[in-house]
């Protein structure tokens, strides 16, 4: 049986907004191109000869930044984000977008606590999994 797909118009708008709001600040001239579902990860951020040179996912939350101490993130979508890392030698991050401020992460060399985890509010039974718990101390901030 094929899971639901949580994605509505409203969240996928936030999260091309905040796609626009990082490739402004972080990425001028280059060119962020949204994935399909099947690749895990949100965006591929190519350089002006069409080469990926980063992958994304992006977040957005409805809490400020430090509400909680920790992030947290699918093990599964960490997982895809290292494979990315080691197999095509391509760096990825996590970029959240909290209420009060933009924060991005580096997969690659973040530390993190292995639980499990995830939303109770669906009602959904496969939403509490393995997560990883990012402290929030090593998100940098998005001027």
């Amino acid at each position: 049986m094929n899971r639901p797909i949580y994605e509505t118009p409203e969240s996928l708008r936030s999260e091309a907004t905040l796609a626009e709001s990082i490739k402004e600040k972080l990425l001028p001239g280059w060119e962020l191109v949204k994935l399909p579902i099947r690749y895990r990860l949100d965006y591929a951020c190519l350089d002006d000869q069409g080469v990926i040179r980063k992958f994304y996912e992006l977040k957005c939350r409805t809490c400020n930044m430090h509400d909680y101490f920790t992030y947290m993130l699918s093990a599964e979508k960490f997982m895809t984000a290292k494979q990315y890392i080691r197999d095509l030698g391509v760096p990825c991050s996590l970029i959240v977008r909290w209420k009060d401020i933009d924060g991005w992460a580096n997969l690659k060399y973040c530390d993190y606590s292995l639980k499990i985890g995830g939303r109770k509010d669906r009602g959904d039974s496969q939403d509490i999994e393995p997560v990883i718990h990012i402290p929030i101390d090593e998100f940098s901030i998005i001027e």
